[in-house]
Protein backbone atom coordinates (compact mmCIF):
# COMPACT_ATOMS: atom_id res chain seq x y z
CA UNK A 1 0.00 0.00 0.00
CA UNK A 2 2.98 2.38 0.50
CA UNK A 3 4.32 1.63 -2.09
CA UNK A 4 1.35 2.42 -4.48
CA UNK A 5 0.88 5.83 -2.41
CA UNK A 6 4.61 6.75 -3.00
CA UNK A 7 4.58 5.72 -6.44
CA UNK A 8 1.20 7.59 -7.12
CA UNK A 9 2.98 10.99 -5.45
CA UNK A 10 6.12 10.71 -7.56
CA UNK A 11 3.47 10.18 -10.57
CA UNK A 12 1.65 13.17 -9.66
CA UNK A 13 5.01 15.12 -8.66
CA UNK A 14 6.77 14.48 -12.28
CA UNK A 15 3.98 15.13 -14.20
CA UNK A 16 3.53 18.72 -12.47
CA UNK A 17 7.45 19.64 -12.50
CA UNK A 18 7.40 21.10 -16.53
CA UNK A 19 10.27 19.14 -17.04
CA UNK A 20 11.40 19.32 -20.77
CA UNK A 21 13.60 16.53 -21.19
CA UNK A 22 13.83 17.02 -25.16
CA UNK A 23 15.27 20.26 -24.25
CA UNK A 24 17.17 20.22 -21.12
CA UNK A 25 20.32 17.57 -20.14
CA UNK A 26 19.12 18.31 -16.64
CA UNK A 27 15.38 17.71 -16.76
CA UNK A 28 16.20 14.72 -19.02
CA UNK A 29 17.99 13.07 -16.49
CA UNK A 30 15.67 13.76 -13.78
CA UNK A 31 13.25 12.13 -16.17
CA UNK A 32 15.37 9.37 -15.97
CA UNK A 33 15.56 8.81 -12.36
CA UNK A 34 11.84 9.54 -11.70
CA UNK A 35 10.99 7.07 -14.19
CA UNK A 36 13.40 4.54 -12.88
CA UNK A 37 11.95 4.83 -9.34
CA UNK A 38 8.60 4.65 -10.65
CA UNK A 39 8.84 1.59 -12.11
CA UNK A 40 11.10 0.05 -9.32
CA UNK A 41 8.25 2.07 -6.98
CA UNK A 42 5.43 -0.45 -8.87
CA UNK A 43 7.65 -3.54 -8.60
CA UNK A 44 7.63 -3.37 -5.19
CA UNK A 45 4.01 -2.59 -4.67
CA UNK A 46 3.38 -5.91 -7.04
CA UNK A 47 6.10 -7.63 -5.18
CA UNK A 48 4.28 -6.96 -1.63
CA UNK A 49 0.87 -7.96 -3.16
CA UNK A 50 2.31 -11.13 -3.98
CA UNK A 51 3.84 -11.54 -0.76
CA UNK A 52 0.45 -10.51 1.21
CA UNK A 53 -1.18 -13.28 -0.98
CA UNK A 54 1.23 -16.06 -0.26
CA UNK A 55 1.06 -15.29 3.32
CA UNK A 56 -2.54 -15.64 3.30
CA UNK A 57 -2.13 -19.08 1.85
CA UNK A 58 0.19 -20.25 4.34
CA UNK A 59 2.92 -20.50 1.36
CA UNK A 60 5.12 -18.24 3.94
CA UNK A 61 6.40 -19.73 7.26
CA UNK A 62 8.98 -21.51 9.20
CA UNK A 63 9.49 -23.66 5.72
CA UNK A 64 10.18 -20.83 3.64
CA UNK A 65 11.57 -17.78 5.77
CA UNK A 66 13.35 -15.90 2.78
CA UNK A 67 10.64 -14.09 0.71
CA UNK A 68 9.71 -11.97 3.42
CA UNK A 69 13.41 -10.60 3.95
CA UNK A 70 13.50 -10.71 -0.27
CA UNK A 71 10.69 -7.93 0.02
CA UNK A 72 11.89 -6.29 2.94
CA UNK A 73 15.37 -5.57 0.79
CA UNK A 74 13.33 -4.39 -2.07
CA UNK A 75 11.82 -1.57 0.08
CA UNK A 76 15.15 -0.96 1.80
CA UNK A 77 16.36 -0.56 -1.82
CA UNK A 78 13.57 2.15 -2.85
CA UNK A 79 13.86 3.89 -0.15
CA UNK A 80 17.42 4.25 -0.54
CA UNK A 81 17.30 5.39 -4.26
CA UNK A 82 14.09 7.80 -3.33
CA UNK A 83 16.51 9.15 -0.77
CA UNK A 84 19.59 9.49 -3.34
CA UNK A 85 17.05 10.58 -5.98
CA UNK A 86 16.07 13.73 -3.83
CA UNK A 87 19.76 14.47 -2.89
CA UNK A 88 20.88 14.46 -6.52
CA UNK A 89 17.58 16.40 -7.82
CA UNK A 90 17.03 19.08 -5.00
CA UNK A 91 19.94 19.86 -3.33
CA UNK A 92 22.67 19.54 -5.48
CA UNK A 93 21.69 21.86 -8.35
CA UNK A 94 20.64 24.41 -5.87
CA UNK A 95 24.41 24.10 -4.61
CA UNK A 96 25.90 25.13 -7.73
CA UNK A 97 23.55 27.57 -8.99
CA UNK A 98 21.10 25.87 -10.52
CA UNK A 99 17.00 25.98 -10.12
Amino acid sequence: MLSLLAAGALAVGWSQAGLAPTVDARDAAAAVVLGCNLVHLLLAAIVLALQVARVRCGRVGVHAPYEPRVAGLLCGYNALALWAAWVALVPFPQAWGGT
